[in-house]
């Protein structure tokens, strides 16, 4: 049984829930009413609608400047919190009391999840295959010993366990994986950093740089459920390059 602050003190967390949950449904409705004055405004202009174009015209004047729109972010992080707030009930008050709205809102969560843009997102390319991408981040891989230099592994790429054996077998490899992890961390632990980007690189994108790609991935395995990690191979198919 709950006491009077514990009751108090969950009130004022679900009330301050809804209050954000009430203003990020008053800026959606209030940006949908504005892109749709904008295109109603457009139509009755393209067709000489005189009369609709002034009333629509009218009505746009009413919003002193453009609403901005909720960013996948803002809903993801609302999701996020509603979650931890509803676990937190469910933990102290039962599941039949928060239980029905708890899976509500995890469900909410991982469709918001699922729409959001990456926080990190890791690829591996070949340097022989064409430019550098666009990255926050940067790692060349070509001064490690090359897989490609073995018969027997040539052929193969980082997606099999003896790649990814012989990359992470080579003296240096595993710290400079856990190096470029720090890195990203640093990035992100900027309170104003978006998106990190970070593009790792080897001759010919198929061996050191894929399996560094592979392994960063599963240093996230803890936070992925928080964290939304992507992994891009951009030559990993690119023919062997006979070198």
């Amino acid at each position: 049984m709950t006491d009077s602050n514990s009751s108090r003190a969950a009130l004022r967390r679900v009330v301050a829930l809804q209050n954000r949950g009430d203003a990020l449904l008053l800026a959606t409705t209030t940006r949908a009413r504005y892109d749709q004055l904008q295109h109603d405004h457009g139509t009755a202009t393209e067709f000489n609608d005189t009369e609709s174009e002034a009333s629509t015209k009218a009505a746009l004047a009413e919003f002193e400047e453009e609403p901005p729109h909720v960013t996948g972010e803002e809903l993801l992080g609302y999701y996020r919190e509603k979650r931890a707030v509803l676990r937190e009930l469910t933990d102290e008050f039962g599941a039949e009391e928060f239980g029905e709205e708890l899976g509500k809102a995890e469900l909410q969560y991982s469709e918001a999840f699922r729409a959001a843009p990456a926080d990190v997102t890791y690829e591996s390319f070949g340097y022989l295959h064409g430019p550098v991408p666009e990255a926050d981040l940067v790692f060349d891989m070509r001064p490690f010993k090359d897989p490609h230099l073995d018969p027997s592994l040539r052929d193969l790429t980082a997606t099999h366990e003896l790649v990814m054996r012989a990359v992470f077998n080579t003296p240096g490899v595993r710290e400079l994986g856990l190096a470029i992890r720090a890195a990203v961390d640093a990035y992100r632990s900027n309170p104003l950093a978006g998106p990190v980007r970070v593009a790792v690189g080897c001759a010919g994108g198929r061996h050191r740089s894929a399996a560094m790609v592979r392994w960063l991935v599963m240093q996230h395995h803890e936070e992925r459920d928080e964290v939304k990690i992507v992994s891009e191979d951009r030559d990993i198919e690119k023919p062997v390059v006979e070198r």
